[in-house]
């Protein structure tokens, strides 16, 4: 039994109104933190480490990590 045409009108309405929906709400602008991040005195910075595996490390096994302090002296390039 095919679907009739008022009900793939509707379907394709739906895709569409919802498409235009997400991309009002998808903020591209400056505001976006996650897009335009700067690093801040609170922020950690992890060097030489995969980031999915610190990721899965930290929230899925829950394990606790211990961060040392380094002091960056001026034109050192990092």
């Amino acid at each position: 039994m095919e679907p009739d045409n008022k009900a793939i009108e509707e379907t394709e309405f739906f895709e569409t109104t919802l498409e235009r929906s997400r991309q009002k709400l998808l903020d591209l602008t400056r505001r976006n933190r996650l897009l335009n991040f700067r690093e801040g005195v609170k922020d950690i910075a992890i060097i030489d480490e995969m980031a999915d595996l610190v990721f899965e490390d930290l929230v899925s096994k829950e394990i606790k990590f211990s961060f040392s302090t380094i002091i960056i002296l001026s034109g050192s390039g990092l």
